[in-house]
């Protein structure tokens, strides 16, 4: 009964809300089917920089248990986009189709799905390196992911590097560690600090929000059997991925977060880049391929994860 009890206390506390935010995103654009390009500007170029910069400089790790950490999370990662990317030439996808497979198969959602499961379950500590993850993976998506989603919707290798740098988020990496090299403290109670965290607060529940509507927009028939792969490489292959990085470069104390973190559900992050950059092509969209996989392994992630749990 403890053990049921406390799964369903991860459940209420960790995926009801992300499904209710979602649910209520879903509602709008069913119902009033609105314009989402300008919100989603407003994330990519406002309110992730100051999510990226406010997480960087309240990070409390160091030394090196984080160097190995994001080792762990780098080997994780490109291990996944490499199955990615092999599963969508087997399965033959092309354009943003390719791309939003390979990054729905590397990237958990380990923000504001990991984060309260990994804090539930293992405290601080679990907090803590939820929000590690979650700054290599923005590093990482904005970047990497930028140039992928673009380079598949043909716009070629140099359009698509010139899109990375054009970004706010980069620099907003490289303000966060001038601040940190530099050892300017900044107040977490004062004005700026505060101004900051609030922007970036504000971009989680957006997320969401962007991703029930394009949701409404999905035909839910043709996009559930088109996100098998995707979905299948998420919740089958994805921990136990995680569960060999872990025990080649991890600890006992950190092993079990990170593997959990692996086995979340696909981030929302690629569904803002396919918006963003995934350019216009007939069929199914990069968008909408993500925003499918994203819910599928929602509610597919509940039984995954308490196999995680009881395995860890």
């Amino acid at each position: 009964m403890g053990v049921a009890s406390s799964f369903a206390s991860v459940v209420a506390g960790a995926v009801l809300p992300v499904v209710a935010v979602a649910a209520a995103g879903y509602l709008l654009g069913y119902l009033r089917s609105p314009d989402v390009g300008p919100i989603n500007t407003v994330t990519v170029y406002v309110l992730l920089p100051a999510l990226v910069f406010d997480t960087l400089v309240t990070s409390p790790f160091g030394g090196r248990t984080a160097l190995s950490l994001v080792g762990a999370m780098l080997l994780f990662t490109f291990a996944m986009l490499v199955l990615g990317g092999v599963t969508s030439l087997l399965v033959g996808e092309e354009g943003s189709r390719r791309s939003a497979l390979v990054l729905a198969a590397a990237f958990p959602n380990v923000g504001n799905f990991g984060i309260p499961v990994a804090t539930f379950a293992f405290g601080e500590t679990g907090r803590s390196i939820a929000v590690l993850f979650v700054i290599v993976q923005n590093v990482l998506l904005y970047s990497l992911g930028v140039y992928i989603v673009s380079w598949a919707s043909g716009d070629g290798g140099r359009a698509a590097l010139g899109r990375v740098f054009r970004l706010p988020v980069g620099y907003a990496v490289v303000a966060a560690g001038a601040t940190l090299a530099l050892g300017v403290d900044l107040d977490p109670n004062g004005a700026f600090l505060r101004t900051v965290s609030m922007l970036g607060d504000a971009s989680i529940p957006l997320f969401l929000l962007l991703l029930g509507m394009q949701l409404a927009d999905t035909d839910p028939g043709g996009a559930f059997v088109r996100t098998a792969p995707a979905v299948a490489l998420k919740l089958g292959v994805a921990p136990f991925v995680g569960a060999g990085v872990a025990a080649l470069v991890l600890g006992s104390d950190t092993a079990p977060t990170f593997v959990l973190l692996a086995a979340a559900p696909v981030a929302v992050t690629p569904l803002v880049l396919h918006l963003e950059f995934g350019g216009e092509e007939e069929g199914l969209s990069g968008a909408a391929y993500t925003s499918t996989a994203v819910f599928l392994t929602v509610v597919g992630s509940v039984p995954v994860v308490a196999a995680v749990l009881a395995f860890v």
